[in-house]
């Protein structure tokens, strides 16, 4: 009964980094369910009350490294693990609907899903680009495969105008077509690896992070560079976020900042660091991730497994949870 496993395990303490899940094998002849069960490694879905504090929903193991994610259209979430898989799971109860067992040839670091349908885009260290058409409950289809990058694939993103994009260690961001999966255009004036972009909401403007310390603004009509923003250290993957009043949040570790940039002015407007962070001794290399909980509500995912929320309007830390994860929350 693997509720009452389940059960057993959330009341007690479990020290799973020491447990060796081939000694697990024997209690089921279904090794699949036991993979599904017990690992090294867990995804923990969160959620904040109006009173402002964190209360643990569910807990879903994992049989290795969580890197990426997303929310499909259909409500139902898909996750990306170092073990080279996709898992798609029921938004309602959180159960594995779908396992896609070695979707790459290396880890996955991002997903996203397309616009027009229940397709997901996944990406990596093998640089290739893979599409995903998730057909019904447990049925699923490798639609694409697209070998566009010369390096790693660090990011891919939906965009509008039925587009997506992806960035690359090759210092590229490309723009795909999300009907033909054509290749639209490449834009190169990065001189590094890009890590991370974000298309601004209601404007054809991407923005672009790079290990060249430089943000960028890119015309998504023209697909040119318009604005250029220097020194913007050691940006994270998943560090640049919009937030309200035409800004946005971008996370650098060390130094470990939140970088806040107008977009309308394209200037840095405020760095905060020891005014953010001053209360969170456990929280030493910035922001690995982040992601909108309601009006005015930002939650920030920390390289040591922590978790902070912040409010947009005056910047103030809220509340925070220190070790939700045995590892940083990369997405």
């Amino acid at each position: 009964d693997y509720n009452n496993i389940f059960n057993l395990i959330n009341h007690t303490t479990f020290n799973f980094e020491q447990c060796d899940v081939n000694e697990l094998y024997p209690i089921s002849k279904n090794i699949q369910n036991i993979k599904n069960y017990f690992s090294n490694h867990t995804i923990i879905k969160y959620a904040l009350n109006l009173d402002k504090a964190f209360s643990l929903v569910k807990s879903i193991p994992q049989f290795s490294e969580v890197y990426a994610l997303t929310l499909m259209n259909d409500g139902r979430i898909a996750s990306g693990a170092s073990d080279k898989s996709i898992h798609i799971y029921n938004g309602n109860s959180f159960e594995c609907d779908i396992d896609i067992e070695n979707a790459h040839d290396d880890r996955i670091y991002s997903l996203c899903p397309l616009n027009t349908n229940n397709d997901i885009v996944a990406c990596r260290e093998d640089s290739i680009i893979k599409i995903w058409d998730i057909l019904s409950e447990h049925n699923y289809n490798l639609k694409k495969v697209i070998r566009g990058h010369e390096d790693s694939v660090n990011k891919v993103i939906a965009l509008s105008l039925n587009r997506f994009a992806s960035c690359s260690f090759d210092t590229k961001i490309k723009i795909w077509s999300s009907k033909s999966y054509d290749n639209i255009s490449t834009m190169e004036e990065h001189s590094h690896s890009v890590t991370s972009m974000i298309q601004l909401k209601g404007k054809e403007i991407l923005v672009s992070t790079s290990l060249d310390n430089k943000l960028k603004f890119w015309n998504l009509n023209l697909y040119t560079c318009e604005h250029t923003i220097n020194n913007i250290m050691n940006t994270a993957t998943e560090g640049i976020f919009e937030i309200k009043n035409n800004r946005i949040v971008v996370s650098t570790i060390n130094p470990n900042k939140l970088v806040i940039v107008n977009t309308n002015e394209h200037s840095i407007e405020r760095s905060i660091d020891d005014i953010m962070f001053k209360n969170l001794s456990w929280c030493k290399h910035g922001v690995f991730s982040f992601i909108r909980l309601k009006e005015n509500m930002i939650l920030c995912g920390c390289p040591n497994g922590g978790l902070f929320q912040f409010d947009e309007n005056n910047l103030a830390m809220v509340d925070t949870k220190e070790k939700v994860h045995q590892e940083g929350v990369h997405s």
